[in-house]
């Protein structure tokens, strides 16, 4: 994503009042693959913002020091 197309996003959160976040999991493997943010902003047009994990930095990686949970109605793996 370029620099300015992040300030147009960050620009636009930052007007928002309001959220709805859905995850979506992987079927092979119950993993946690999709975040979707829709934006609800104080003035129309809302967006929705698709976070695709598998393109995230590995998590051994020195770029990635966040963890993401998830939670839902799949079986733990074992």
């Amino acid at each position: 994503m370029s620099t300015e197309v992040m300030d147009k996003v960050l620009n636009h959160i930052n007007d928002c009042y309001q959220y709805s976040v859905d995850t979506e999991s992987e079927i092979s493997n119950h993993e946690l693959s999709i975040i979707q943010f829709h934006t609800i902003p104080r003035t129309l047009p809302s967006q929705v913002l698709i976070i695709e994990l598998s393109q995230l930095p590995n998590r051994d990686s020195h770029l990635s020091r966040n963890e993401i949970y998830s939670w839902g109605g799949h079986e733990p793996r074992t």
